[in-house]
């Protein structure tokens, strides 16, 4: 029996001389864990807002892009939504308050790169005079302007079609990505 208590305590004097120094500690930590600390470490931190970052980054430049396709998308429709209005009115040859003489039919008219009017033809056929009354006055907007096309589409009374030999194109183009939708008016008066 003096052998075996010996024993233990040359193990137990062995055991407290090679113990790590933070083992007390630690086992006290465990034991009560209301002193433990919560919280992220500086590395952790930088990581997560490096993430976040670079995913709001992708997200507005996707978000940018699609705005920019949105823009010049939008401004394609109403062009063409006008041209519609312009080819429905001479088709039903309505001719408006105004209009001196016989309503050759109407015109779609630009008179700069960004803006163009819709004017009814009354007094020549083709030809803008300033008795011609206008109809409705629009412009393009978003760094948008007309790069390629006639400045004037001529819409005939009664499904004449259009003024033009040929298929006309209009093509919008986006200043800023050099983005472009082309616009066709065919000879018939067909929009799209």
């Amino acid at each position: 029996m003096k052998n075996q208590l010996s024993v233990i305590s040359y193990q137990l004097s062995v055991s407290r001389k090679f113990r790590h120094p933070t083992s007390d500690k630690l086992a006290s930590d465990i034991r009560h864990p209301t002193n433990w600390q919560f919280g992220f470490t500086l590395i952790e931190l930088l990581v997560v807002l490096g993430i976040s970052s670079l995913l709001f980054l992708i997200g507005f430049a996707s978000y940018r892009e699609f705005n920019r396709r949105q823009q010049i998308t939008e401004a394609a429709n109403l062009l063409k939504s006008d041209m519609l209005l312009a080819q429905q009115r001479a088709l039903s040859g309505e001719k408006p308050a105004g209009c001196q003489g016989i309503l050759n039919g109407y015109l779609v008219y630009f008179n700069s790169a960004s803006s163009y009017q819709i004017i009814a033809d009354c007094k020549e056929a083709d030809v803008i005079n300033v008795e011609d009354p206008v109809i409705k006055t629009a412009s393009i907007d978003g760094g948008i302007t007309k790069t390629a096309g006639p400045d004037t589409i001529s819409f005939k009374v009664l499904a004449q079609g259009t003024t033009g030999a040929s298929d006309a194109n209009l093509t919008l183009t986006q200043v800023g990505t050099g983005r472009t939708v082309t616009i066709t008016v065919t000879k018939t008066g067909s929009v799209y």
